[in-house]
């Protein structure tokens, strides 16, 4: 970030997984995701948070915004995964994207949600822009993932699925584009 701290993300199956300053410090289950923030030298933690369900989750992208809010993408097989100001809250099947916001202290979620369809869909990556809307990259093998403004709104799917691109608004409720 703007200070020189930099974020980790990753999943762990250890219930002492070092903690601090956290959103959710108790181990959900499974394998949660995590997200940490160093500070800039390396030598601390400024926040480290498990962020799960009773599943498996994986963390595979972070950015961070101007103000120190973490934005993660990965993947969860939690039901009961969290979510908050979300675009869709609830679970669809197999395994569905996460995205997901934390306020700059690590504390909070300002927003959660999940993004799939009825297969197997997971998030590796994102980016945000200037107003804070995130673009989210992975792979799906669900025909009926959400498609908003699509360039190819149809599954072509094949063994290995399909690309996905989804744009988020800035509030994480709505999708711009998918």
């Amino acid at each position: 970030d703007s200070d020189g701290c930099a974020y980790v993300v990753g999943n762990t199956e250890s219930s002492d997984f070092p903690i601090v300053s956290a959103y959710d410090d108790s181990f959900g289950g499974g394998q949660d995701a995590f997200v940490t923030k160093l500070a800039s030298g390396g030598d601390s933690l400024v926040y480290s948070t498990f962020l799960g369900g009773d599943e498996q989750e994986w963390g595979t992208g972070v950015a961070v915004d101007g103000t120190g809010c973490a934005y993660i993408a990965g993947a969860t097989k939690s039901s009961n995964f969290p979510t908050v100001n979300a675009y869709d809250d609830s679970f669809n099947d197999s395994a569905d994207v996460f995205v997901s916001k934390l306020g700059s202290g690590g504390s909070s979620l300002v927003y959660s949600t999940y993004l799939g369809g009825s297969g197997y869909d997971e998030g590796y990556d994102l980016a945000l822009d200037a107003t804070g809307c995130a673009y989210v990259t992975g792979l799906i093998s669900s025909a009926d993932f959400p498609t908003v403004n699509a360039y190819d709104n149809s599954y072509n799917g094949g063994y290995t699925g399909d690309a996905f691109v989804s744009k988020l608004s800035g509030d994480g409720s709505s999708l711009s584009y998918s």
